[in-house]
């Protein structure tokens, strides 16, 4: 239900002319969707059987776990509530979201074949239904809603509607790392802590990274330009779309990569350290987007509070 919230008030706060612009903006999004679904992968292919070996002497199912988790596509509803949180652009990372999850659906199966020389088959029509409902379903309502009293209040009342998916989003947090610690990992302690250490650093690394490269010139927004302020504005836009490409393309699905990953290998005696990476990363990147919060929503803010 909360995931279901949040998108409510995400579909109940943007216009729909936002929606459409992020929808079509093609160079933004290919480029999100091609570092989430071509780059991961050949990351993780490159530098978990080469470097991973060496550095960490991880078993090789765990770094088969590794590279299962970097085919998944992006998360369905973290991204986009660490984007609010943080304040950057929700409508790009609203539109990611969906079209990452609709990929994944027929990409993740090849780039699993691809990688580990393993056949899988996802159940489409359930992964579709399930998109539908949590997201685009609540997004839908929330559209529906903005010409109802209601908006009014949304717009009087923004602050107390922003802590309500800050709740949502502590409240998911909470879930996530309690569901991790109660299923338990099934490995061994050291293991754990050099996955831990290599996904913190990884993770880090890539959003900081992501972010630089998408507030570069080249994915600048140009449709503020006839405004008042316009440079202003422009470099606010462009860092607000920088965090929300960030969180997106750095983030991986747990709600798709763990029944993929227990059906496939189902019975497999390291059935435990193939689901690990995904389980342990899951609860690492609420973690760290939450700490990261202050100051993103800081940097974005760089450039007014300069002037």
């Amino acid at each position: 239900y909360g995931v279901a919230l949040v998108f409510l008030l995400s579909g109940l706060s943007l216009k729909l002319s936002e929606l459409k612009a992020a929808l079509f903006d093609i160079r933004y999004n290919s480029a999100v969707q091609f570092f989430s679904l071509f780059i991961w992968p050949l990351f993780g292919y490159i530098s978990f059987e080469i470097i991973g070996k060496g550095l960490f002497s991880m078993r090789s199912k765990l770094l088969d776990g590794l590279l299962l988790t970097s085919c998944l596509p992006t998360s369905i509803n973290m991204c986009v509530i660490l984007t609010s949180s943080a304040g950057g652009s929700v409508a790009p990372a609203l539109a990611n979201a969906v079209i990452g999850n609709f990929l994944g659906v027929f990409l993740t199966p090849v780039l699993v074949f691809i990688t580990l020389s393993t056949s899988v088959t996802l159940p489409i029509k359930a992964a579709i239904c399930k998109l539908a409902i949590k997201v685009i379903l609540p997004i839908t309502i929330g559209q529906f809603l903005r010409s109802t009293p209601l908006l009014s209040l949304q717009s009087h009342y923004k602050s107390i509607f922003k802590r309500a998916s800050e709740i949502c989003l502590l409240a998911i947090v909470w879930n996530a790392f309690c569901n991790s610690f109660a299923r338990g990992f099934g490995i061994q302690p050291i293991a754990l802590l050099s996955l831990g250490f290599l996904l913190i650093c990884i993770h880090l690394a890539t959003l900081y990274f992501l972010r630089s490269l998408f507030n570069s010139p080249f994915f600048q927004d140009r449709s503020s330009d006839d405004q008042d302020d316009a440079e202003e504005s422009s470099n606010i836009i462009q860092r607000q779309r920088a965090v929300a490409a960030a969180f997106v393309a750095s983030h991986k699905t747990l709600a798709m990569g763990l029944p993929l990953i227990t059906t496939l290998f189902a019975g497999s005696p390291d059935l435990a350290y193939l689901c690990a990476p995904i389980m342990l990363l899951h609860p690492t990147q609420l973690a760290l987007g939450s700490l990261l919060l202050p100051s993103w929503r800081d940097w974005i803010l760089g450039v007014r509070s300069k002037k």
